[in-house]
């Protein structure tokens, strides 16, 4: 799985959206979930996607076109914005990607240290709503003893109604589940350009 370029194609409206390709994962997660740094290990490099300890760093939709011929999208954190007019924008930015019918599947992202949040909840349940099919993404697996592991894993499989194939436990730093994630995604490319043709 490459990237074909090192610079997204970053959109803040739908009407600056990239042309539609095949398929399109994208991923999803609060601020600080570590999204960033999973993107780099997800595609073999070590500053794709900026990350950083100030939250909040990306405001748009990022477009990283891959030389299979879908994107992968980098959707802002939520959960941080603390001015009304960004919390509005952001509110705007989402719901535009939301309603575009351009996912083919989405990754939801939560910190395995952290408890579950309401967000990452309504987040689950708008993805149901639009008929979007997700997995969800426990990262900082590094930072987890065994019996927290076993505590995030019951705990996510009830709060967000996935099965256990469908929640995936990663470490970008340690390069841990990485592999397992990056064989999914392919996978459902190859299950799309099967169904084209």
């Amino acid at each position: 799985m490459q990237v074909k370029t090192n610079t997204p194609w970053m959109a803040e409206k739908a009407q600056d959206y990239p042309e539609r390709l095949p398929a399109e994962i994208a991923f999803f997660g609060r601020s600080n979930v570590g999204k960033s740094s999973l993107l780099n290990a997800l595609l073999n490099r070590k500053k794709l996607a900026y990350t950083s300890s100030m939250p909040g760093k990306t405001k748009t939709v990022n477009f990283y076109m891959m030389h299979d011929d879908f994107y992968i999208t980098d959707l802002p954190g939520y959960g941080y914005a603390h001015k009304q007019k960004q919390s509005n924008r952001f509110a705007e930015l989402f719901e535009d990607y939301l309603a575009s019918d351009r996912i083919t599947h989405a990754f939801l992202l939560i910190d395995g240290r952290q408890a579950i949040n309401p967000l990452d909840v309504s987040m689950a349940e708008t993805f149901n709503y639009l008929d979007i099919p997700f997995s969800i993404v426990v990262t900082k697996r590094d930072k987890l003893n065994q019996s927290a592991v076993h505590a995030i894993k019951t705990t996510a499989l009830e709060a967000f109604h996935v099965s256990e194939a469908s929640l995936y436990m990663v470490s970008s730093l340690k390069g841990k589940g990485i592999e397992s994630l990056r064989d999914a995604i392919e996978s459902m490319i190859q299950l799309v350009k099967d169904g084209a043709s």
